[in-house]
């Protein structure tokens, strides 16, 4: 298979720039996230692009979060229909899956040894990602990929 070269990870260029990029949007950051959701709270370390979306959403802030505690109780359903897809999380997954990071199998994420390593380390450090890692073990795995497909036909009909 063809990729052009900026599909090339040994060529990418990275340039100072006179303002910081907020942590939301640096690969680093988003791929230690997607790690964390593959090792506590994926069936088998592995998730589709739909619950990681998910997750990427309810990672954004506390308001999300509990939202999803909300929906996970069944105490509010409409809250789903605020969910969004990150194009930033589609670049830190295929930045992922290039550093072997993650395998895409099929249509699921897998955490490597690799990726395994990388979630461990971030969970032994009690001063990084703090708010995130305590939402990631209070959902463990009860956000199974059955109740991402039913929260989305819930979004996909809200927004038609």
């Amino acid at each position: 298979m063809y990729l052009p070269d900026y599909f090339d990870i040994n060529a990418m260029i990275f340039n100072k720039r006179p303002i910081a990029i907020s942590a939301d949007y640096r690969p680093t950051f988003r791929i230690t996230l997607i790690a964390l959701v593959l090792l506590i709270c994926s069936s088998r370390k592995k998730a589709s692009l739909l619950k990681l979306h998910l997750f990427s959403w309810a990672l954004k802030g506390t308001e999300n979060m509990n939202a999803i505690y909300d929906l996970l109780a069944n105490r509010r359903r409409e809250v789903i229909h605020l969910w969004s897809i990150e194009p930033s999380l589609n670049r830190a997954l295929r930045w992922g899956v290039s550093e072997a990071v993650f395998n895409l199998e099929g249509n699921k994420y897998l955490l490597t040894e690799k990726g395994e390593m990388l979630a461990e380390m971030a969970m032994d450090d009690d001063e990084i990602l703090s708010k995130e890692k305590e939402f990631l073990r209070r959902i463990r795995k009860s956000l199974s990929e059955k109740k991402v497909t039913e929260f989305s036909k819930n979004w996909l009909n809200s927004n038609a």
